[in-house]
């Protein structure tokens, strides 16, 4: 079972060691689950956000790609082999992208 705290998620993917389940939250950002036996037992989960503002979205993009005012959701995510990076794109055709290592958006 996923730790408290998880929350909805859209997507998601695992890094290639299966040492962390990442998932794309249907309210934006990622969330990075740790499934080795001692970070379950402390049932952590990282949130990651992009930081607050606005990001440029693809020209085409469509207007309404969720509630005014919400972030929109993730729709894909994508692990780099070595587990350092993850990509999520948005319904807003933004590629967002994390350091797993940090555990933060990468400017």
């Amino acid at each position: 079972a996923l730790p408290a705290g998880t929350l909805p998620a859209a997507c998601a993917a695992f890094t290639a060691d299966s040492q962390l389940l990442v998932l794309g939250g249907t309210g934006g950002g990622l969330q990075a689950v740790p499934l080795d036996a001692e970070a379950s037992q402390a049932a952590s989960v990282h949130t990651l956000r992009p930081p607050p503002g606005p990001l440029s979205a693809h020209p085409d993009a469509p207007e309404e790609a969720g509630p005014a005012g919400a972030p929109p959701a993730v729709l894909r995510v994508c692990v780099s082999l070595d587990g350092q990076w993850a990509a999520a794109a948005d319904a807003r055709r933004r590629v967002s992208v994390y350091s797993l290592d940090a555990l933060a958006f990468h400017a």
